[in-house]
């Protein structure tokens, strides 16, 4: 082997074997044992002339090819080998004339050639990280790169400075290589899913599920408006990719696939274990012929596909070339090692790497050496050759690049890339595009200075009305400058406006996903391309309300309720902050109604309940509470000591039981007349009048006569005022005798004075009762189907529901989403 930089070894001695008869393949044509289903006729495209993408970002290349005869089919089927298959050689022509790479190996016909410009030197690479996991080899539309992490993300770069466009999370593993057709990408998971996205901005178009465990790992091919899907269990599908990824047909190939399924006139072509070949008719999946063992004991790589013949390179050393249309052998050449990768095309040449570190050319047309002799590159072979603007690209192992010529073989430049494991590269619009196994975008060629903006968003659960962080720190401006200004669009309709602050923060009242992009600008006013990434809110937030007293005495317990409710799962725990203080003292699965407390010290509290949602999700709702000490007034008599409260309330009883006689006794009624006259001298009455003077103590007044029965939060809410102001009028108006309330579960319902006070029922109010009435008619019905008919809040149904539950007097039970109640004597309906 000769040492790098002594370009040409002599010729070796190669054998050439004379083309076999045409016998030497069994054709299959219409085979009865075709396993796949006839498709359907497809529509064809109608000609139109090159479009560029949106924005012209994205450039879709269409170029005419030579015409082909196209063999008789079945009377209905006539049409459609007209309109789907008269473009395929189009294709193959297109690939090599066009500067883009938009699948493995450049297009369908896998000739890893393409009309792109290379660069003259090359220089250090622009290096791009996109996470740590393994990448697939990249594939390209104009300045667009895509590719695929081992982890699941799918990945678009801009080229020309290496922004990133946007990342899409895949939900499952990928190792097949993606394809782009003009502003359409489609990509494919472990787990056989297809999913297809707008190539501007990353947005799902649709998503189809294939049958599972057939081996999703070979690189997707495209052409005329299908998807291929080559499984290595020998599954062979066509996707319509018009028609939303609907399955065309499915067929197995007759044994396990090798390497992806090759395209070329009316027929993909498919390489198998056991060193066989066999084609499969593009109209239904038929087998058309196929050849027995002999193609090399193992071939890893796709064969490629040139003016009706199929090139295929093995591990073997030997290179055959077939008739396409019947799989006859027209030529074989053994070489001096082991081939290591996939053959490129040109127009007149097919150029093989080897194990030992040779490069070979040979004619298309009968296999004779193309080249005076072959180019070592020092060490096996590891990146296959690459056809590109008269120059043959090829790596070896130890992370160097060569240009060759692709008419002498002589080197014409090289460089260095580091210690990397290197995918199978690609070229478009004159750069050089690889990727590694460790996350690494490499970009050869011209970089513009521009500003790039980097959009971090947050990982895991988000649930509505939840603050999201959404950073772009990690953003820079043109030649080095730092990014001054920053205008994040959140994706529903509204957006930061340009602000200096590199973070942000943003809630979402709906579920959905929303796709969120980032623009930066410098301070010379240099603006960048926008960086788009996508937040998907997959859960309603729990809400959460407090029902507690505006003051209370210490040592004496304080009544503390809360309501929650979730409007697509269950609560699952409550939490009590009694303090304040960020500690949570009390937690349960389920809430009292209501919790009492008891503070030992006066001072203004901020107590706080935090609620749990099924996914996770938290709510918190905070109030004040004033403790007051212990009220213990003096009373003094003449000229003895004071008197404590509890014995002067013990004399003031003697006299006033004796004066109220037997009629008064200690009911609570009593009690509370008892308690009244105990605590007149107390404070002074204001007239009634007087009370009604302040036009808000008036107003909420006026609102308790005209919706007698509604409990705080609801008075609060309505008149749209503040906890304090409600608090202090109510307690103003009760004292007074122009109101009267009750305790109605952990609510407290306000009436006026004249009112009749609804009676309780066995510890069950009133709302209780007609929400077990509403269930009895109506089982199965859900909480919020039941506060639409009882009239009242969905927390409030929310709260008496589990309260019903705790009781035993309801049963709650799951659906979906959704919950449905049933009184405990009936039966959930099938």
């Amino acid at each position: 082997m000769s040492r790098p930089g002594r370009t040409f070894r002599r010729r070796s001695a190669t054998s050439r074997s004379p083309a076999r008869s045409s016998g030497w393949a069994r054709s299959t044509r219409r085979s009865s044992s075709r396993s796949g289903r006839g498709a359907s006729p497809r529509r064809r495209r109608q000609p139109t002339a090159e479009r560029p993408g949106p924005n012209q970002l994205i450039a879709s290349t269409r170029c005419t090819g030579e015409a082909m005869s196209v063999k008789p089919a079945r009377p209905r089927r006539t049409a459609f080998l007209l309109v789907a298959l008269l473009a395929l050689p189009a294709a193959a022509a297109a690939a090599r004339e066009s500067p883009d790479w938009p699948m493995f190996r450049a297009d369908a016909q896998h000739t890893g050639a393409c009309g792109s410009e290379v660069p003259a030197v090359l220089g250090e690479p622009l290096k791009v990280r996109l996470g740590t996991a393994r990448l697939t080899s990249p594939v390209a539309s104009g300045e667009l790169v895509i590719t695929a992490s081992a982890d699941g993300t799918l990945f678009a770069v801009w080229a020309d400075n290496g922004a990133l466009a946007w990342s899409r999370p895949l939900g499952s593993n990928a190792s097949a290589e993606p394809a782009i057709d003009g502003d359409t990408v489609y990509a494919l998971t472990e787990d056989g899913k297809v999913s297809s996205f707008n190539a501007t901005n990353g947005a799902l178009l649709w998503e189809v599920f294939l049958p599972a465990g057939l081996g999703y790992t070979l690189p997707l091919t495209f052409s005329d408006g299908s998807l291929l899907v080559s499984t290595t269990s020998g599954t062979v599908l066509l996707l319509s990719a018009a028609e939303r990824g609907r399955e065309l047909w499915n067929a197995s190939a007759g044994g396990r696939i090798r390497g992806p399924v090759t395209v070329g006139g009316n027929l993909a072509y498919a390489l198998l274990e056991g060193g066989r070949a066999v084609a499969l008719d593009l109209r239904d999946g038929s087998q058309n012929w196929s050849t027995p063992p002999g193609l090399g004991s193992s071939n890893e790589f796709p064969s490629a596909y040139v003016r009706g013949r199929l090139y295929i390179g093995t591990r073997g050393r030997e290179v055959f070339c077939l008739d396409s249309s019947s799989g006859d052998r027209l030529w074989n050449r053994s070489l001096r090692s082991a081939i290591s990768g996939a053959p490129a095309l040109g127009s007149d040449l097919i150029v093989v790497g080897m194990q030992n570190g040779q490069v070979h050319a040979l004619n298309l047309s009968d296999g004779e050496p193309a080249w005076p002799g072959e180019y070592d590159v020092g060490a096996t072979v590891a990146l296959p050759p690459v056809l590109a603007g008269g120059m043959v690209m090829v790596g070896n192992d130890r992370g160097t690049l060569y240009l060759l010529s692709a008419s002498t073989g002589q080197m014409k430049t090289q460089r260095s890339l580091g210690d990397y494991r290197l995918s199978s590269p690609a070229v478009s619009e004159g750069r050089i595009l690889l990727t590694t196994s460790d996350g690494w975008l490499l970009i050869l060629g011209p970089v513009v200075s521009r500003p790039v903006a980097v959009l971090g968003l947050p990982a895991g659960l988000i649930s509505t009305g939840e603050e999201v962080a959404v950073s772009g720190a990690s953003s820079t401006g043109a030649d080095g400058l730092p990014a001054a200004f920053f205008l994040f669009d959140f994706g529903d309709g509204t957006d930061s406006g340009w602000t200096g602050e590199r973070a942000v923060t943003h809630s979402y009242a709906r579920k959905g996903t929303y796709p969120v992009s980032l623009v930066v600008r410098d301070e010379n006013g240099t603006q960048s391309r926008a960086c788009r990434g996508f937040l998907e809110v997959r859960n309603d937030r729990p809400s959460v309300s407090l029902d507690i007293p505006v003051e209370c005495l210490a040592g004496q317990p304080a009544a503390l309720g809360a309501a929650a409710f979730d409007p697509d799962g269950l609560v699952v725990l409550y939490e009590w902050d009694f303090d304040g203080d960020g500690d949570y003292d009390w937690s349960g699965g389920s809430l009292p109604a209501p919790l009492n407390h008891t503070y030992d010290r006066n001072g203004t509290y901020r107590p706080a309940v935090r609620v749990t949602d099924d996914n996770g999700s938290k709510a918190v709702a905070s109030g004040e509470l004033l403790v007051l000490p212990e009220r213990r007034p003096a009373v003094t008599g003449s000229g003895g000591p004071p008197i404590s409260l509890p014995a002067a309330a013990a004399s003031v009883s003697l006299v006033t039981l004796a004066a109220l006689g037997a009629g008064l006794s200690l009911t609570e009624f009593g009690k509370y007349r008892l308690l009244t006259l105990l605590l007149v001298p107390l404070y002074v009455r204001l007239k009634k009048d007087e009370v009604l003077d302040n036009y808000l103590r008036g107003k909420i007044h006026g609102y308790i006569t005209a919706n007698p029965g509604d409990h705080y939060n609801s008075i609060r809410d309505a008149l749209e005022l503040s906890n304090g102001i409600v608090a202090h009028h109510l307690h103003t108006l009760e004292r007074e005798g122009l109101v009267q309330s009750m305790r109605d579960g952990m609510y407290r319902r306000f009436f006026p004075a004249n009112a009749r006070l609804p009676p309780e029922d066995e510890g069950h109010f009133n709302i209780q009762k007609r929400i077990v009435a509403t269930i009895r008619q109506n089982p199965g019905i859900s909480q919020k189907e039941i506060a639409q008919k009882v009239g009242v809040s969905s927390p409030t149904v929310n709260y008496h529901i589990n309260v019903l539950a705790t009781a035993r007097m309801i049963r709650v039970e799951k659906w979906g989403r959704r919950t449905r109640c049933y009184v405990v004597e009936d039966q959930p309906r099938n």
